[in-house]
């Protein structure tokens, strides 16, 4: 509406992440700047987190810009509710590969091959967005796609820009592996008050406004800070909102007073008046309790004193669990207890016709190391059946973990004796597994995992 009256060429408080309008203040060239800088050299993972409206789609965009002007390879993933496979099916295709293949180890051929035939390519940057929303299953996928190298240069590197819940996720048990491989990590805050100023007058000037003055004032600036916090996307709603009603009264710049006030200093006004009435009634309630100390007993149940002095130890159910073991004894809660989960790690009955391939046990062995040959959902039988072709070893020989939910399977080869022995089996096996990211880990840690996780374990393949 006051895009005529003001000469402007566009509306200057769109909420786009537009690059060709990126503010370059509040620390946001300097953290492109560091970006590209730590992507040239081939740090693998890099995070950045900022808040809701802080710009981080918009600084993404920007990045991608320059990258590509740099000769990489690009891929934007603008929504991270993606599975395994979909995910790398969204590589392949951005990479103007065939996405027909049906296994994963086809699909991580494909890449390495792609990436080794073009050694001097400058790699792949894939530039995720609302990272902190990437499923568990989804986040061991992208971890085990930096293991795309050759001896000098990583093929691939990730860039994951999520809000503040993206801390929490990366700091769960499960996704330590992925987080220790992360090289840097940037944080994208709010303006402050000279930034907004600045941020408001370049908006209007990129979009064509050519007054003598400033548009916004430093007292018109300094009242959208305090109002908004100096959040960009609510800078953005209210200077619209503003300029509008400077437009309304055709005025030629805008004033303090065309910021609008509702839900802004009304509802600061309000939390005022809610935090003295607050404060009122606990001085209230200090002066009765000092003062009337009889008062409270007024509201007390009639035998409420009776009823603590009958919670005595002497009192207590001579079958509770707490009374048992005050006397050194199991009571029977504890007994029932004890058989339920005897019961459930029990080896199933059979009926002699038939036994099953796999079945509980209690758990691994306390010494020694196992090879973890790789991660899946349990679901995803071609998977695993594709790991079984791909290795000489009987299924007897092998454990599954399963845990979690969706339930995810945990194959491993094991126990051996020495940590070399582990390693050497590694060693041995097929390239396929060390491009997947296979390991080895001790059993007392393995145990622990099973514990913290409350998984099963498996003799064989799970079914």
């Amino acid at each position: 509406m006051y895009k005529a009256f003001y000469n402007l060429n566009y509306d200057p408080f769109r909420n786009t992440p537009d690059s060709a309008v990126f503010f370059e203040g509040g620390d946001r060239k300097a953290i492109a700047d560091a970006l590209i800088y730590v992507i040239d050299r081939s740090e693998g993972i890099t995070k950045v987190v900022g808040d809701v409206g802080s710009g981080k789609t918009t600084l993404l965009r920007t990045v991608a810009q320059r990258l590509l002007e740099l000769g990489y390879q690009v891929a934007y993933v603008p929504s991270p509710l993606l599975q395994p496979e979909d995910m790398l099916r969204f590589i392949l295709r951005e990479l103007r590969l065939s996405t027909t293949v049906s296994s994963k180890f086809e699909m991580y051929d494909l890449l390495y091959h792609y990436f080794t035939e073009q050694p001097s390519a400058k790699g792949l940057v894939i530039l995720i967005d609302e990272a902190h929303l990437i499923p568990r299953d989804t986040l061991e996928e992208i971890r085990l796609l930096t293991n795309l190298e050759s001896n000098s240069q990583k093929f691939v590197q990730i860039v994951l820009f999520g809000q503040q819940e993206l801390d929490a996720l990366l700091d769960r048990h499960e996704n330590r592996q992925l987080k220790s491989r992360i090289a840097h990590q940037f944080y994208l805050g709010h303006l402050n008050q000279e930034e907004v100023y600045q941020y408001l007058n370049y908006r209007m000037r990129i979009a064509g406004y050519r007054g003598e003055r400033p548009f916004f004032d430093h007292r018109t600036a300094r009242k959208i800070f305090r109002l908004t916090r100096g959040n960009p996307r609510e800078i953005n709603n209210l200077a619209d909102k503003t300029a509008l009603n400077a437009f309304m009264r055709k005025g030629q710049t805008a004033t303090a007073k065309d910021v609008p006030i509702h839900g802004g200093i009304d509802a600061i006004g309000s939390m005022k008046w809610m935090l003295a009435s607050i404060f009122f009634v606990v001085l209230l309630g200090v002066w009765l309790y000092h003062s009337h100390s009889n008062f409270f007993s007024l509201f007390a149940p009639p035998d409420f004193e009776t009823s603590l002095a009958s919670n005595s130890p002497s009192d207590m159910n001579p079958h509770s669990v707490g009374a048992m073991k005050e006397l050194g004894r199991t009571s029977p809660a504890e007994t029932v207890m004890k058989q339920d989960v005897a019961q459930t790690f029990a080896p199933p009955e059979t009926d002699g016709q038939e036994e099953r391939k796999n079945y509980s046990v209690e758990g691994v062995a306390d010494k020694g190391y196992y090879v973890v040959l790789a991660t899946s959902p349990c679901k995803d039988m071609k998977f695993i059946s594709s790991v079984m072709k791909s290795l000489s070893a009987d299924s007897a020989s092998l454990l599954t973990i399963s845990y979690g939910e969706p339930q995810q399977c945990k194959l491993l080869m094991g126990p051996y004796e020495g940590y070399s022995v582990a390693k050497n089996v590694l060693a041995k096996l097929p390239d396929k597994f060390k491009r997947l990211g296979a390991y080895v880990i001790p059993a007392a840690k393995l145990n622990k995992m099973v514990d913290k996780r409350d998984a099963k374990v498996y003799r064989g393949i799970y079914q």
